[in-house]
């Protein structure tokens, strides 16, 4: 696959916009974060993600591909296809079908529409909230899971997710949530607490404090005292021990 990549990314053939996406996947395949690869191949984070999406769902096809643009290839939206029928005799549950037919039954208001295209055409908007106002815009319009995965170059659960979204809570819902995790420590008291203890002698039979040492009697990770530590330019290892008094 590297192999292949590569010789489509030397391509003269190809267009700027598939070389440049065979680019990033292989600097994606070096660890290199996306803000990385964004500034090595002159593009925005979320267009790298979006990229990285469409190679880990379609392989090679899905850089090639171009989402069809409305009223190419029809003028309107694909009817859903009927399931098939049982043959005779079949019992037991029906095996679930991928969805072909409309996303959801996602109804805009007039009001919610017109906002959600200024979304859409907003050249400072970020570029996933576009994206989310899109999705929503043509599952109005009642175009299909896999022609909206295509046109947006979205996964066919993003779309699904973002339509549940926006049914359950509206144009808010479309905004990213709160992130959880743990609160930020009081760093200015942990650095006076550090400070305070270098002050102290060591623990009986240590000759001097180590990081280990005081994140184990302050009882905070070990990284966070020595970046304290390489803050205020504190070599422990040149550090005079206190006199005991």
């Amino acid at each position: 696959m590297r192999a292949k990549l590569e010789a489509m990314r030397d391509d003269s053939e190809n267009t700027d916009s598939v070389r440049k996406r065979c680019a990033a996947i292989l600097l994606a395949a070096t660890n290199m974060t996306t803000s990385e690869i964004a500034g090595q191949v002159v593009t925005s984070s979320s267009q790298v993600s979006i990229w990285r999406r469409r190679f880990a769902d379609h392989g090679l096809d899905g850089l090639i591909r171009q989402p069809a643009r409305r009223g190419a290839a029809r003028s309107g939206p694909r009817a859903a296809r009927p399931a098939p029928a049982r043959a005779a005799g079949e019992t037991g549950p029906r095996p679930r079908a991928r969805q072909r037919g409309p996303v959801a039954a996602v109804k805009l208001e007039e009001a919610q529409r017109q906002e959600l295209l200024q979304w859409a055409k907003a050249p400072l908007i970020e570029n996933r909230l576009a994206q989310r106002a899109r999705v929503v815009l043509q599952a109005d319009a009642g175009y299909t899971t896999p022609e909206i995965s295509d046109r947006i170059m979205l996964s066919s659960v993003q779309v699904l997710h973002w339509c549940r979204r926006f049914n359950q809570e509206g144009i808010p819902g479309l905004h990213d949530r709160p992130r959880s995790g743990r609160p930020k420590r009081p760093v200015d008291d942990d650095v006076a607490r550090v400070l305070a203890l270098l002050d102290e002698a060591p623990p009986e039979g240590k000759k001097r404090w180590t990081g280990s040492l005081l994140a184990t009697r302050l009882e905070l990770p070990d990284h966070h005292v020595r970046k304290i530590l390489r803050q205020h330019k504190i070599d422990l290892r040149r550090r005079r021990r206190p006199r005991q008094t």
